[in-house]
């Protein structure tokens, strides 16, 4: 219709959860709001500490893939061996191996939940 008009009203319940989902996220940090500091907040809290946990058990795995991903980036420059054949295919089979399970670190940070579940 011409001239019509779309109102959005946020509400008080909405703000809120969106408020927790941007805190929780490491988006909005903010003096809490009273509710959010009433009853509840010591589980939000361990919430957040098994979230983030789980982050650091998976950038810890991480990091140990990148040292694997670093060995790979040497001998690459450093130059083919006398037998670059089978070296070659060891190489691309272990880049492989580490991109897959690269991939999998980072389905696992996508499926934590703001819950603590992953």
């Amino acid at each position: 219709m011409p001239g019509s008009k779309v109102v959005v009203v946020e509400t008080e319940e909405y703000l809120q959860k969106r408020r927790k989902e941007l805190t929780s996220h490491g988006l909005f940090d903010d003096v809490p709001m009273e509710e959010d500091s009433q009853a509840g907040a010591p589980a939000v809290a361990e919430e957040h500490d098994e979230v983030k946990r789980q982050i650091e058990a998976i950038r810890g795995e991480v990091d140990d893939l990148n040292a694997q991903v670093r060995e790979l980036q040497e001998s690459a420059q450093s130059g083919p061996p006398s037998d670059a054949g089978d070296s070659r295919a060891d190489s691309d089979k272990k880049l492989k191996i580490v991109m897959e399970l690269l991939t999998q670190k980072l389905l696992k940070l996508d499926s934590l939940d703001a819950s603590g579940s992953a």
